[in-house]
């Protein structure tokens, strides 16, 4: 288990857990066919042909630094709104 909710909540929204051992309720924002995997499908291809472009054969160091740099941002931005909606919710009661 992760340290606190906010993280067994993102993990079980980029999908990283078996289904059905996630947070209850929580949809796998991955999934096949949701807006999150073809966001990320289109990134990825684009990381792909950029790599080919620079005749790179499986990786670039500074486009995985770009890549990996954006998916830690978005982690952080996300558990940062979790927490404060969690915040907020305690003290609206």
């Amino acid at each position: 288990m992760h340290q606190d909710y906010a993280e067994y909540v993102y993990h079980t929204l980029i999908g990283a857990y078996i289904p059905g051992l996630g947070a209850p309720g929580i949809e796998n924002a991955f999934a096949d066919g949701a807006p999150c995997m073809e966001l990320y499908s289109n990134a990825y291809n684009a990381y792909q042909r950029l790599c080919d472009r620079l005749g790179v054969v499986d990786e670039d160091d500074d486009v995985e630094i770009i890549f990996q740099s954006l998916l830690l941002i978005s982690k952080n931005l996300g558990i940062k709104m979790f927490r404060y909606g969690q915040q907020s919710t305690a003290h609206s009661d």
